[in-house]
């Protein structure tokens, strides 16, 4: 009886993460092809071409701003999504290289092989609803591997509200529909990570091998991915209960394994194209300067962009950072504080040092960890952290609720919530003073109630980003 017990609640369990996983699949696929609208960021054109150019003729083709004598350009009228009627393209050609450079060929192979696979052959068959297709297998598969950090590293809870959280967030559900290379490689980052969890659960070197390969294989769809390697190299040396000196070895193998498997093909793939140009195009992106400073860091905690213009706030990523805040300082378990603060630096260092002309693909690598932050706030019992997350979990609902109410009529609203939410501040202050148990259980029922809130107002926010309300979102 016990045993049937337990299997039930486990297929339970397992059916519930299934079922969010497809809640995440169908929000990320409803008007994917046309929010955010073809032509918002020209960049997925140019990842795709890449991978089509590579099928077709054997060298990549896409479009950059650098021109030279070593990397000419050929201007091409390429009317892709009708993006010159849509105002996306701004009445330029586009200034193709033949080979293109400017970027790993990693999402090229992606996104160009699935548009060959459903019939592409030229560069205006590689739209929008096509080549955003993949994404959406990969943003789903990013929630279910959320999952499996968030349980092996805390519990079973854990996994599901952070897996929860990134199937429904606005922002996160739009992003994962971009095919930019960040939204290659985050999965990578996941899987690895996972790899590195077991290998150090069960000792067993064929996992610091997986998680090596896959590290390395992130540098294919941009350098910038060398964060998973570095992150992979931090967490074994200072997330494993043995010694740092016993874990020079591994961290030594896992680094030499995902050097050589990432930059070393990387590097044969362009000088096999065009050395000069190769080594030209790498010299002019380590020079740029991308708006380093402390206003980088102002925006990075503040705005929620998805392209280069276009911003769509939910509240859900200011409530991620705060929650890192809050938890980096309140966690005490070694393996449990590296993986909330490990990744999230590296990602951090890397916005820095490369700077940060604020397109909002680079900041999706950061999206995982601030949600594992959120969901780790629900496990804790400390006084100081429930009140907090008793004040942060109303951020989203009153962030959306401000969303929708430029779409929907919510004037009758608006006098109940002007009582509802001073009366729930001032329980909270109670709570925090009083300490009685009675209160402190109330206080926790009301927190999961805001959490459902958010979650459905969230939905609810996805289903209402048609075409037409999408240019006004900002």
């Amino acid at each position: 009886m016990v045993y049937k017990k337990a299997s039930f609640i486990s297929l339970v369990k397992v059916i519930s993460i299934l079922l969010i996983c497809f809640l995440g699949f169908n929000l990320r696929s409803y008007h994917y092809s046309s929010v955010p609208k073809p032509g918002d960021s020209l960049d997925e054109y140019a990842n795709a071409w890449s991978g089509l150019g590579l099928i077709k003729v054997g060298i990549p083709i896409g479009w950059s701003y650098l021109e030279s004598s070593i990397y000419p350009i050929v201007n091409q009228y390429i009317n892709i999504d009708n993006i010159y009627q849509t105002g996306g393209a701004n009445g330029n050609p586009f200034s193709l290289h033949y080979p293109w450079l400017d970027h790993p060929p990693g999402m090229g192979i992606l996104t160009g092989g699935f548009a060959y696979i459903k019939g592409a052959r030229v560069l205006e068959d590689a739209s929008t609803v096509v080549i955003r297709k993949p994404m959406l297998y990969l943003g789903a598969l990013n929630i279910l591997l959320l999952f499996f950090i968030g349980y092996l590293y805390f519990n079973y809870k854990t996994g599901l509200i952070a897996s929860i959280i990134y199937s429904v967030s606005p922002l996160i559900v739009v992003a994962n529909r971009l095919p930019q290379s960040e939204n290659g490689f985050v999965p990578l980052f996941l899987l690895s990570v996972i790899f590195i969890k077991l290998f150090q659960n069960k000792n067993n070197y064929l996992y610091l091998f997986f998680a090596a390969i896959i590290s390395g294989t992130g540098i294919w769809f941009k350098i910038p991915a060398l964060m998973i390697t570095i992150s992979g190299l931090l967490l074994i040396l200072f997330s494993s209960p043995n010694s740092f000196k016993k874990q020079l070895k591994p961290a030594l193998i896992f680094t030499i394994i995902a050097i050589s498997f990432g930059v070393f093909p990387l590097l044969a793939y362009g000088i096999a194209l065009n050395p000069q140009a190769f080594f030209q195009v790498l010299f002019f992106h380590s020079q740029r300067a991308y708006g380093i400073g402390l206003s980088a860091i102002y925006k990075l905690f503040t705005q929620s962009k998805i392209t280069g213009s276009i911003f769509l706030t939910d509240g859900w990523l200011v409530f991620g950072w705060l929650s890192w805040l809050i938890i980096m300082a309140s966690i005490k378990k070694q393996d449990q504080k590296s993986i909330l603060n490990i990744p999230l630096l590296v990602c951090l260092m890397f916005f820095i040092f490369l700077g940060s002309e604020f397109y909002g693909w680079y900041v999706f690598p950061f999206f995982p960890w601030l949600v594992l932050s959120i969901a780790v706030m629900f496990n804790s019992n400390e006084k100081t952290v429930l009140s907090v997350l008793s004040v942060l979990v109303t951020l989203p609902p009153q962030v959306l609720l401000s969303k929708l109410a430029s779409i929907y009529d919510f004037s009758n609203i608006i006098n109940i919530w002007r009582l509802i939410l001073p009366t729930y501040l001032l329980f909270i202050t109670i709570c925090y003073l009083n300490q009685n148990q009675i209160l402190i259980k109330i206080q926790k029922i009301l927190i999961y109630i805001w959490f459902a809130l958010a979650i459905l107002l969230s939905i609810k926010y996805v289903y209402c980003l048609s075409p037409i309300i999408w240019p006004s979102i900002n």
